[in-house]
């Protein structure tokens, strides 16, 4: 069932497919936009953040990269980060 936003518009700061699929799924007036950030560097400069946090600062600063072009808008931004072993697991770089 897809929530009412009294028609206003969503924006999903993400370049994830599979996101925007499930947000699709319960809002229509969305708008998939990659986020202006440089995650590898944020996570580089915050290594010493707990995961739960690196997480939910990282999805701010990917709303926040694009308030200026959305002022009167809702923007998601999210994140997930996989820690296995007590070692933090990014995305690979290449399919190798």
């Amino acid at each position: 069932m897809k929530e009412s936003t009294n028609n206003q518009q969503i924006i999903l700061a993400s370049s994830s497919l599979t996101r925007a699929q499930i947000i699709r799924q319960y809002f229509s007036n969305v708008i998939i936009k990659d986020h202006k950030i440089n995650e590898q560097t944020i996570k580089t400069k915050s290594q010493n953040l707990p995961p739960e946090k690196l997480v939910i600062y990282l999805a701010k600063e990917k709303a926040r990269s694009l308030l200026k072009y959305y002022k009167e808008t809702i923007i998601i931004g999210s994140d997930q980060i996989l820690i296995c072993k007590n070692k933090r697991i990014d995305k690979a770089k290449n399919l190798e």
